[in-house]
């Protein structure tokens, strides 16, 4: 489960200045390990195009790869307690990565009240407020614009906790 105490909506507008972005300018989000196979590469060939500035935080084999492309902040490891900033900061965050179950980042980016694009691949449908195939979906995906988010009660610790118990007692029987 997210942490709802620290993941919740709030104010992070200092950070876009500390990041070297204008105010009004679109700020879009990645958060994870910088590989092949979480997408980095659909980044490097996306941000050039897009409006605004994309910060990825998280390291790995491609993270020199994307220090070298237009718009593109990478920032390497970030503590997790400040990553709450970051999706508070971001307008919208984007999961571009190739292989997933339901990633922890897409719910702490909603539960946030960032809205969420991902690549169409395990749970994160269930999360996202569009998923993308390729990369000119993706590309269509960035150029609009989309209100705050909640994150569902489903994912609430309490009701996490019934459906692990249901699922528990109905293997045991």
């Amino acid at each position: 489960p997210v942490d709802r105490s620290l993941f919740s909506p709030g104010d992070s507008g200092d950070l876009h200045k500390s990041l070297g972005v204008e105010p009004d300018e679109r700020m879009l989000l990645t958060v994870g390990r910088v590989s092949r196979r979480k997408g980095a590469e659909t980044i490097q060939r996306v941000a050039p195009s897009c409006e605004g500035i994309w910060v990825v935080i998280g390291d790995g084999p491609m993270q020199t790869v994307l220090q070298d492309i237009p718009r593109v902040h990478t920032l390497g490891r970030v503590p997790h307690e400040q990553i709450v900033d970051y999706y508070r900061a971001a307008d919208l965050y984007v999961h571009p990565s190739l292989h997933e179950g339901l990633p922890n980042v897409l719910l702490e980016a909603t539960a946030c009240g960032t809205p969420c694009v991902a690549r169409d691949v395990g749970e994160c449908a269930t999360v996202a407020v569009e998923t993308f195939t390729n990369e000119k979906e993706l590309q269509a995906a960035l150029g609009q614009s989309y209100e705050s988010v909640e994150l569902d009660d489903r994912f609430a610790d309490d009701q996490l906790a019934r459906q692990y118990e249901s699922l528990l007692m109905e293997v045991a029987y």
